[in-house]
């Protein structure tokens, strides 16, 4: 009994082993494509920690702050997603939501439930849309950003299943499956600044107001001697101001910030 219970202790010490080694393998290799595809849009990677976070890349879209992540939903059999979020700071926003055309939505067409067609017979099949301006987003669902979306769709493994919403201006985009080719992601990527940027050209009109450099954006209180900055736009917040704001309280940033406070510039 003592050898098989060491036995038993052995491997479950080996498939502990291996798993973490996979673990901080896919970790590393994630890091690298994403490294590889930021050069795409000027972005940057936040590695994390192969045991606790997965890398994240940073980027901007005409100024508003955007991340692509990998994320998983838990449990014993995860559903794995590729995501991007675009912050809508200062932009007029047209709620929208594109999700995948199934049975659940055949049946509440069926009920009466709204659903918006573009009379692209491809795209009706593929998805269902709901907003509260049909006007508005037919000009948005030009053919060309139609096309888009379901090249989107393709991409992955196998899975044609893509989810895309505006509302709390966020711009959100979610693939079914994690997206590790390089050529793939970099698609992904380059795609959906394409569809985002057509967005902002026919619904968003930029509304940021330049920022005063005596008052904190968020709370617009008087800020002190020492200030913390947005990494990206580097205006000046309290630090307690950025942190329960998520970020930026001028560009929408949710990125970290620069690191430490600054003292604030005389005169």
């Amino acid at each position: 009994m003592p050898a098989f219970v060491a036995f038993v202790i052995v491997m479950v010490a080996l498939v502990t082993v291996l798993s973490l080694r996979h673990t901080m393998r896919r970790h590393q290799r994630i890091a690298a494509v994403l490294e590889s595809v930021s050069s795409s849009v000027g972005g940057r990677v936040q590695a994390g920690h192969w045991l606790t976070a997965m890398p994240v890349l940073h980027f901007r879209v005409r100024e508003l702050a955007a991340w692509l992540e990998l994320t998983s939903s838990g449990g014993k059999h995860p559903v794995l997603y590729t995501e991007i979020t675009v912050k809508l700071s200062g932009v007029d926003v047209l709620p929208l939501r594109l999700a995948p055309e199934g049975f659940l939505t055949k049946v509440g067409k069926l009920l009466g439930l709204q659903d918006v067609e573009v009379g692209d017979k491809a795209f009706d099949a593929a998805f269902s849309i709901a907003t509260s301006s049909p006007g508005p987003l037919m000009r948005f669902l030009s053919p060309s950003v139609r096309q888009m979306i379901l090249r989107l769709r393709a991409l992955g493994s196998g899975f044609e299943q893509l989810w895309i919403e505006v509302e709390g201006r966020r711009f959100f985009f979610r693939k079914h499956s994690w997206i590790e080719e390089e050529w793939q992601l970099r698609q992904f990527l380059e795609t959906s600044v394409q569809i985002v940027e057509a967005y902002l050209e026919t619904i968003g009109q930029r509304q940021l107001s330049p920022p005063d450099p005596e008052r904190c954006p968020v709370c617009k209180d008087q800020l002190g001697e020492r200030v913390q900055a947005c990494r990206w736009c580097g205006v000046g917040h309290h630090a307690e101001c950025l942190e329960l704001n998520d970020g930026c309280g001028h560009c929408g940033s949710k990125a970290e910030s620069s690191g430490g406070s600054s003292a604030k510039a005389e005169g």
